[in-house]
């Protein structure tokens, strides 16, 4: 399977739940691409899968051709992945400033000290819009400017392949908008592929050239924005009926809750 990113018949299990099954697919290089499902179907785990959170029970995931099955996230962060996370993580007693530097020094920016990142990371800020804000203790900002404070974060590691989280989870709509002009400076200016979880459905359909829809952790549908939202299957899970994959609904929904409580 070519491109950037791919995943070739990767599942994960919790003891004897499967929150990932025999999931293949592929991100090309440049493209914005959708991750989309109901609570509970596994789109986190996939994510953590890919940072090497979770190391997958069966199945290849290979980056750049390169098979990173079994290595640990700082190493696969080097490697050009980052990802934010769906409840911020900022640390609160640190500038928001200091808090993108510790992105630069574990990231792949070939940057050794804190006070020779403080330029770059400066600049990282300002493509956010926080520049303002550099030298404010991380717990003072807004969860808006929390979640631009993790996305810079993440950018300072100079990713090829940036993971976002539910980024645009509990912002206005401006704010949505901002963020969405945000990541496609990112794409246009600074060459960056972008995967995205969402459940704001207008950031996906606005944003995402291509959705992959998973149900109990099963790929249910891939297409274009229009394809997916007049897709049958996907309506039918998002209103709550079970598709047949072979999973039972309540184990799904605990291995997913395991994923979610490893984001808090």
């Amino acid at each position: 399977m070519a491109g950037l990113l791919s995943l070739d018949g990767v599942t994960k299990s919790f003891g004897g739940v499967t929150a990932v099954k025999g999931l293949s697919l592929s991100v090309d290089e440049g493209e914005i691409v959708g991750i989309i499902g109901p609570n509970g179907a596994g789109k986190t785990t996939v994510f953590n899968l890919i940072a090497g959170i979770y190391k997958p029970n069966a199945g290849r995931i290979i980056f750049q051709g390169t098979l990173i099955n079994g290595k640990n996230p700082f190493q696969i962060c080097k490697l050009g992945i980052a990802r934010t996370f769906q409840t911020v993580r900022p640390f609160p007693k640190m500038t928001a400033i200091d808090n993108v530097i510790v992105g630069a020094l574990f990231g792949r920016a070939r940057i050794s000290s804190p006070s020779s990142s403080r330029e770059y990371c400066e600049k990282i800020l300002q493509v956010v819009g926080l520049y303002q804000k550099r030298d404010r203790l991380a717990r003072e900002l807004t969860l808006a400017e929390q979640r631009k404070l993790e996305l810079a974060r993440a950018l300072a590691t100079r990713p090829q392949l940036l993971m976002l989280d539910e980024l645009m989870a509990g912002l206005t709509s401006a704010e949505i908008s901002e963020e969405l002009e945000i990541i496609r400076m990112l794409r246009a200016e600074h060459k960056i592929t972008v995967m995205l979880i969402e459940h704001v459905m207008r950031a996906v359909m606005q944003i995402c050239e291509r959705v992959i829809v998973l149900d109990h952790g099963v790929r249910i549908a891939e297409g274009t924005p229009a394809q997916i939202a007049s897709d049958p299957l996907v309506i039918k899970a998002y209103m709550g009926e079970r598709i047949k994959t072979g999973n039972k609904p309540e184990e799904t929904t605990s291995a997913d809750q395991e994923s979610e409580a490893s984001e808090s």
